[in-house]
C-alpha cells in the first residue's frame, strides 16, 4: 500500500482502515508511507506489518520538487521490495498522482497486480472551485496553474491504470464520461464502485465527554463542528461566516473547526475580525483517536465544501447521531437525503445565508433534528460499517490477484 497523504487525511485514513482489516485477515503488508503520516503507528503491533518511511529531502516551500523527490523514493523502494518479495498486490491512493507512470514499468515486469482509488476527480474540482462565487481571485488564479497538469496525469492514467475502485458512484461515472470524451476509451470493465467506511464501534453514540482539553459546553450551549482541511475546496470561511449571522440570532452558539490546512491564518484572522474568539475553537489536527470526544461534545456537523466526496468525517458525525448540514453536491447526494438523513444547502452566491437558514431551521426544530439523527444512523449502519467496506475491498483484491 502506498500512503502520499499528508497528516490524517481521509485518503490516508482510508488505507489505514484497510490495511487494519487485511492484517486481520493474516496478510503480509508493506505499508510506504509520507514521513508527515504517523497514524500508522497503532499497526505496528501486528508482526506481518511493515511500515516504510519515505523521506523527502527537499524544503517544504518547494511543494512540487517535493512530490518529484517522494515519487522517485517511491521507486526506488518499490523496487528492492518486487526483488526481495513476493508482492501480489499494490493498492495506491488518488487516480491524478503521477506517481503511477513510475511504477507502471514495474508492474509490468514484475506482473504484479494494481489497484487505484479515486476519491475524487480533479476535472471536475477545478471547474468547481475556480468557476464558484465565493473564492477569492487571487486562490482562482492559484489553482488555475495548480490544476492543470493533475487533470493531465488523471487523464493520463484512465489508460494507463489497471484497476479502480471509486468511493462515489458519482465519481465512477464522471471518470467514465472522462475516458470516453478525452480519449474515446471505455473504463466501465476495470472500475468498481466500493464507498467510504466508518467505524461505528469507535464512533458510537454511546460517547459522551464532557470536555475535551479546554473546550466545555455550558448546559444551554448549541455546539456546531467541522472537521476536515482547513483549504479552498472545503471552504471554512463559508462557516465562519453563516455562523456570524447565526450568533445574531442565537447567541448561545459555539463553533468548534477540526483541521489545519493553507486557509489556518485566514480563518484565525476572520474569527478575530468578527469579535468571535470567545465562541469559536481551533483545534488544528488532532489524533484521529480523539475525534469521537471531540464529536460527542457537538450537536451539529457541517460540510459546507464545494467539492466534496462523502467524506469519512461526515460518516463519523451520522454514526454517532449528530445531525449534518452539507452543500448539495452530486456526491454529497448519495448519502445525504435532505431532511431525511441531513440537510442540504445551495452552495453559491447566496450560500453564506443559506446555510444560516438551515443552521437556524435544526436548532430551532428538535423533531426534524431527532428524525434525521436516527435515519441517519440507521442508513450508516447498514450500507457504509467499515468492516464491510473492508471485507469487500479484499475480497475484490482476491479477485484482481487470481484473475
Amino acid at each position: 500500500m502506498i500512503d502520499d497523504s499528508v497528516g490524517l487525511t481521509g485518503s490516508g485514513l482510508y488505507l489505514y482502515f484497510i490495511a487494519k482489516r487485511v492484517l486481520q485477515k493474516n496478510a503480509e503488508v508493506y505499508y510506504l508511507y509520507n514521513t508527515k503520516t504517523d497514524h500508522i503507528k497503532h499497526l505496528n503491533k501486528h508482526s506481518n506489518f511493515n511500515a516504510i518511511k519515505i523521506e523527502n529531502r527537499l524544503n517544504n516551500n518547494f511543494l512540487m520538487l517535493n512530490k518529484l523527490s517522494f515519487y522517485k523514493s517511491i521507486k526506488s523502494n518499490v523496487m528492492k521490495l518486487v526483488k526481495n518479495d513476493s508482492i501480489d498486490l499494490i493498492h495506491l491512493n488518488e487516480s491524478f498522482n503521477p506517481y503511477y507512470f513510475y511504477l507502471k514499468p514495474i508492474f509490468e515486469k514484475f506482473n504484479i497486480k494494481s489497484v487505484v482509488t479515486a476519491h475524487g476527480c480533479v476535472n471536475y474540482e477545478a471547474k468547481t472551485i475556480i468557476s464558484h462565487p465565493l473564492v477569492h481571485f487571487k486562490e482562482k488564479i492559484a489553482h488555475s496553474i495548480y490544476y492543470p497538469p493533475l487533470i493531465k496525469f488523471e487523464i493520463g492514467n484512465l489508460i494507463q491504470i489497471q484497476n479502480y475502485i471509486s468511493v462515489t458512484a458519482g465519481v465512477k461515472n464522471n471518470l467514465i464520461k472522462i475516458a470516453k470524451l478525452f480519449l474515446n476509451y471505455d473504463i466501465k470493465d476495470k472500475i468498481i464502485h466500493i464507498p467510504n467506511g466508518v467505524d461505528t464501534r469507535m464512533f458510537s453514540p454511546k460517547i459522551k465527554a464532557e470536555k475535551y482539553n479546554n473546550i466545555k459546553k455550558s448546559e444551554d450551549e448549541i455546539a456546531i463542528i467541522f472537521s476536515g482541511g482547513l483549504v479552498v475546496r472545503k471552504l471554512p470561511i463559508l462557516l465562519i461566516k453563516s455562523f456570524y449571522l447565526l450568533k445574531k440570532y442565537i447567541p448561545n452558539v459555539r463553533l468548534i473547526l477540526i483541521g489545519g490546512g493553507r486557509l489556518y491564518t485566514e480563518c484565525v484572522n476572520l474569527i478575530t475580525q468578527l469579535d468571535l474568539n470567545e465562541s469559536v475553537n481551533l483545534l488544528g489536527y488532532i489524533e484521529h483517536a480523539d475525534i469521537p470526544k471531540v464529536l460527542s461534545i457537538a450537536d451539529i456537523f457541517v460540510l459546507p465544501s464545494i467539492y466534496e466526496t462523502p467524506g469519512i468525517s461526515m460518516l463519523e458525525a451520522m454514526a454517532m447521531k449528530i445531525p449534518v448540514i452539507a452543500s448539495n453536491l452530486p456526491d454529497i447526494n448519495e448519502i445525504i437525503i435532505h431532511e431525511k438523513t441531513g440537510l442540504l444547502f445551495n452552495n453559491n452566491q447566496h450560500a453564506i445565508k443559506n446555510l444560516y437558514l438551515n443552521l437556524k431551521k435544526i436548532i430551532e426544530n428538535d423533531v426534524l433534528k431527532n428524525e434525521i439523527k436516527e435515519q441517519a444512523f440507521s442508513y450508516i449502519k447498514k450500507y457504509y460499517e467499515i468492516h464491510k467496506i473492508t471485507d469487500k475491498i479484499f475480497n475484490y483484491y482476491d479477485i484482481l490477484i487470481n484473475s
